[in-house]
């Protein structure tokens, strides 16, 4: 009698351990697609409940309801950082010279030997990761079908903040770079 006591003691013990050591056994992932509308809705959503950081890499940002919901995050104190391929730039979208005037930490980055920095992903307070194909335009949300994927497993959600962080690491290099050059042609 003991012996089986003892027994479901240890087992209760043993899975009770083993479902609160660690919550990336049952880490969370939702997977969204459009035109159905909801991607664009889940990321404003993380944006509002965001507290303090949110990394975001898109090869074209245009999508203006999601700048503004930046603006709200920057204005509330989260530490918001941008890196978009360089091509656009020069394009003068409403929506990244928006994000230049209000100051926001808005980076830009070209590919390696003519190429493009085409990754789309974003990182909201260090937990959760969106990825996918989605890009965060209008047209992405309204026309195209697109995948995005919202994960909080810890392992995955660090291999993007590292990725992030030396794509914006080069991107600095690069804008510094590029600052030089524009002053020694102005001289």
């Amino acid at each position: 009698n003991n012996d089986l006591i003892t027994f479901l003691l240890t087992l209760s013990i043993t899975v009770l351990s083993v479902l609160c050591a660690s919550h990336t056994i049952y880490a969370k992932t939702e997977v969204l697609f459009s035109p159905r509308g909801s991607i664009k809705g889940a990321i404003i959503k993380n944006i509002i409940s965001s507290k303090a950081t949110i990394d975001i890499t898109a090869f074209t940002f245009t999508a203006g309801d999601i700048a503004e919901a930046l603006y709200q995050a920057k204005e509330r104190g989260v530490v918001i950082r941008v890196v978009v391929d360089q091509t656009q730039d020069a394009k003068c979208y409403p929506v990244l010279e928006f994000l230049k005037q209000e100051g926001f930490d808005l980076q830009f980055l070209k590919g390696n030997i003519g190429g493009s920095m085409n990754n789309t992903f974003a990182i909201f307070d260090d937990k959760l990761l969106v990825t996918g194909s989605y890009t965060w335009t209008e047209y992405s949300e309204k026309f195209n079908y697109e995948n995005a994927v919202f994960i909080d497993e810890p392992d995955a959600v660090e291999t993007y903040k590292r990725e992030f962080e030396m794509l914006y690491d080069k991107s600095i290099v690069q804008g510094a770079s590029r600052k030089e050059a524009v002053a020694a042609t102005n001289k």
